[in-house]
């Protein structure tokens, strides 16, 4: 079988969290209301009020497992969406990734991927986490936290991705693909900045210089 030399990218968009060196999920995600959870995933329809949110709680017989919870919307309202705000829910602040039809990604070819439950796409991953060793995604992926790696090395989880395996390969190369990414620490300030954007349409979506700040 010849192989592709355009290399195309099915699984262009994946959310990660990195933690730093003998820290986990669990120490960089926000606490829920119940201070036991946290907030790994937060997703927001850009054009309704629909919202999806994942909780992991921590096992304490595991270094890295937790028990999962899920609220808001069914997740085919989000998968179906003609926009979307991706977001991680960090102590800090919550990074956020925009995309929609009017970017490049119509739900007719693309599939989001919600990693904790396996009827939304995903392997259940769940909070899974990774050592993050910097020689690439294969090495990074290679070997899952335990208690002797999380001391030597970074890590990191992938709540959620998103996947093109619908859409052929001469549709792939004749079109753009666009995400807006930013940090914010107000959901609906991110669910406004997203629709103003993906409303701006295809011609104008390069252009945020007259959007507001997250």
């Amino acid at each position: 079988m010849p192989r592709d030399p355009h290399g195309y990218a099915r699984e262009p968009i994946e959310l990660i969290g990195m933690c730093p060196r003998s820290k986990l999920w669990k120490d960089i995600l926000r606490p829920a209301e119940n201070p036991s959870e946290r907030h790994a995933l937060m997703v927001l329809d850009a054009f309704s009020d629909a919202r999806y949110d994942v909780y992991w709680t921590p096992r304490p017989d595991a270094v890295f497992d937790s028990t999962p919870r899920r609220s808001g919307a069914d997740w085919k309202v989000l998968d179906d969406s003609r926009g979307v705000a991706l977001c991680l829910p960090l102590r800090d602040g919550i990074p956020f990734c925009i995309l929609g039809t009017s970017s490049g990604f119509d739900p007719i070819a693309t599939r989001l991927k919600e990693h904790t439950f396996k009827d939304t796409g995903g392997l259940g991953w769940g909070s899974t986490s990774w050592d993050h060793w910097p020689i690439g995604w294969l090495n990074s992926q290679a070997h899952e936290v335990d208690a002797h790696s999380l001391a030597l090395y970074p890590n990191h989880f992938s709540p959620m991705g998103l996947d093109l395996f619908a859409l052929p390969n001469d549709q792939t190369e004749k079109r753009d693909f666009w995400s807006l990414y930013g940090v914010s620490n107000d959901p609906e300030k991110i669910r406004t900045l997203a629709r103003r954007w993906l409303q701006a349409g295809p011609s104008a979506i390069q252009n945020i210089s007259n959007l507001p700040s997250p």
